[in-house]
């Protein structure tokens, strides 16, 4: 599906910072105006989320990934659950054993895990105990904590800040 033709990005940029210098390669097909790009365990950069348009009001729903060793994208695969997803959601992976690992997601107050070996969605959904949104405009942050050797199954994320819906910032 082609859309977003009104000013949102389609393009994808490599640096090589030995040289320092930029590369284009192959557009998406669809437009993200502010995406999130996490770099997965194999090395190939997963992009989802941003919006159609720069005009934000409808979340491009799928993901792409991007493989710089061989210059190819996949194709765009469904990704969006539930439709959640605002723009720059917060991405995390998260060791589990397996070679690829879990794809924390989150964004506005909701998290959920992607099992980046099966395609698929974890069976629940995890909510912020404060209303409102972390992920922007909300100007909230997350980041993957160390991990603890003696702890090796327990990986914790910090979600912080963002806004409530009485336009307060959120703690």
């Amino acid at each position: 599906m082609t859309q977003g033709i009104w000013g949102a990005d389609h393009d994808v940029h490599t640096i090589d910072p030995a040289s320092e210098s930029w590369s284009r390669h192959q557009d998406m097909p669809g437009a993200r105006y502010y995406p999130t790009c996490a770099a997965l365990p194999d090395g190939i950069a997963l992009i989802c989320g941003g919006a159609w348009t720069r005009l934000g009001n409808k979340s491009n729903p799928e993901f792409e990934t991007f493989d710089w060793r061989t210059n190819t994208k996949g194709p765009p695969v469904r990704f969006d659950p539930g439709h959640i997803s605002e723009l720059y959601p917060f991405l995390q992976v998260l060791p589990d054993g397996s070679p690829k690992g879990k794809l924390f997601f989150y964004s506005k107050n909701e998290a959920r895990l992607f099992d980046l070996a099966r395609g698929t969605w974890g069976p629940s959904s995890f909510k912020t105990m404060a209303a409102g949104s972390r992920t922007y405009p909300h100007q909230g942050s997350c980041v993957l904590l160390p991990l603890v050797p003696e702890e090796p199954q327990q990986v914790r994320v910090m979600v912080i800040g963002g806004q409530g819906h009485d336009d307060e910032a959120t703690n």
